[in-house]
């Protein structure tokens, strides 16, 4: 079972990366936009960084200060640059392991504070994903950095330094000059055995339903002042993508109530998505004013006793006092082996204020769910397949049938191409036969 500390797809699509709060990212350098065009195949949305010849473009992760890592991501190139670039950094106490393109190779490159010491196996083209996977072991000299690209192991880096601590990472382009790179698809863990995390994606939960509420007259009301009961609190919180503001779409507590709360449910997973490497929640909230108050918001594993406090729990309440939204993560906590029916399950209760002076204000509240695809995998090229069906009593032969494939999988297992496929269906007279159908399913 993987253990992350850290999971995004970017899923949440605010359109500028914000770090009130430190819930979405800790720091921002430069012209990065969360965005979803058409390049963000990935999922819903993508991260976009454009440096220039003067200003770099990065997002930076805290991680606690320690001294084994394991990261995966997914890079996109619309342009080959002209100059070896940094694209990936992870901070020490006083050194920087670095992911380049390598512009004499054409390829990724990596090493330690923008040397480059070790070469990818991959020519890299323009407008493709790249899945890199990274463990990193700064506990002992030398440093053990073992990489992947697209699943296939890399020479590992070994470099002379004493133990230091790994404290930052950085997504996006640590040197300067015009270029365009895209991000997706981040895991964190600190966990070797997590290593590697391989190909996957991330799918993001936005609210759907409301649960069971414990509310009181004029405690959990909306902007209105109508109290959550018959109407509705998911939809005030399911914003896609979130907006930077409070406007009028929040669910606010108005009066003390350290026992009331508003309870949602969230969109269920796919049917293909099972591997689960966890489940990152994710909040969005505000205050009427900046004077101190108190609120809480956890996540509820439907198969208990676990719960995971997001921002707040009773007994332990947190400040909700920003005038601006502010924005907080955890990894929610299962109390056994993660599967599609306990995430289709979670919930989410917000409220408990012991101090609702002034009103604190849930604006949004989803989840991105990290998930792998399929270890095994299926190549057509150039095939012939034929299929003959004989039924009891030939009456009917059906020839020239006309065949449809489709492919619903997120990024695809499946390729299928230039395939031939004869269908030959030998027909009983009290057969009614509506047409084939083939589905193929990884």
């Amino acid at each position: 079972m993987s253990t992350p500390t850290w999971i995004t797809g970017f899923e949440y699509g605010l359109a500028t990366p914000s770090a009130s709060g430190t819930g979405l990212i800790d720091a921002i350098v430069g012209a990065c936009t969360i965005r979803n065009d058409a390049v963000s195949l990935r999922g819903t949305y993508s991260l976009r960084t454009v440096a220039t010849a003067a200003v770099l473009a990065y997002i930076s992760r805290n991680m606690t200060a320690g001294q084994t890592f394991v990261g995966r991501f997914y890079v996109y190139l619309p342009a080959l640059p002209a100059s070896d670039r940094i694209i990936y950094s992870i901070t020490t106490v006083g050194h920087k392991i670095q992911i380049l393109y390598d512009v004499t190779q054409v390829s990724f490159s990596i090493g330690i504070d923008g040397a480059t010491t070790q070469l990818g196996t991959v020519t890299v083209a323009i407008d493709t994903w790249y899945c890199i996977d990274i463990k990193a072991v700064t506990s002992a000299n030398p440093w053990l950095i073992d990489w992947q690209i697209d699943s296939v192991a890399q020479t590992q880096l070994t470099s002379a330094h004493a133990a230091e601590n790994m404290s930052v990472i950085d997504y996006g382009l640590r040197t300067v000059g015009a270029l365009t790179v895209w991000y997706d698809d981040i895991v964190h863990s600190v966990t070797a055995a997590d290593y590697p995390i391989g190909p996957g994606s991330t799918y993001g939960l936005r609210p759907n339903a409301d649960g069971v509420h414990n509310n009181a007259a004029n405690i959990m009301e909306n902007a209105a002042g109508t109290d959550i009961d018959g109407t509705p609190a998911w939809s005030l919180l399911d914003e896609n993508p979130w907006v930077t503001g409070a406007a009028t779409d929040y669910v606010r507590q108005t009066a003390i109530g350290a026992a009331n709360y508003c309870e949602i449910q969230f969109a269920d997973l796919l049917d293909n998505m099972r591997d689960i490497i966890g489940v990152d929640s994710l909040l969005q909230y505000a205050s009427a004013t900046a004077t101190a108050n108190t609120g809480g918001c956890i996540i509820i594993d439907p198969a208990g006793p676990t719960n995971t406090t997001l921002w707040g729990v009773a007994g332990a309440l947190a400040d909700y006092s920003e005038i601006t939204s502010f924005f907080k993560h955890a990894i929610v906590a299962f109390s056994g082996a993660i599967t599609k029916a306990l995430v289709d399950g979670l919930r989410s209760r917000f409220g408990y204020s012991d101090d609702a002076d002034p009103d604190p204000y849930w604006l949004a509240i989803m989840l991105e769910v990290g998930y792998k695809f399929p270890a095994s995998s299926m190549l057509m090229t150039n095939s012939a397949i034929m299929i003959e069906e004989v039924e009891t009593t030939a009456q009917m032969r059906i020839t020239n049938a006309s065949i449809q494939i489709e492919e619903k999988e997120t990024t695809p297992q499946i390729r299928i191409t230039n395939a031939a496929i004869m269908l030959e269906i030998l027909l009983d007279t009290q057969v009614v036969d509506a047409g084939p159908r083939i589905e193929m399913i990884p």
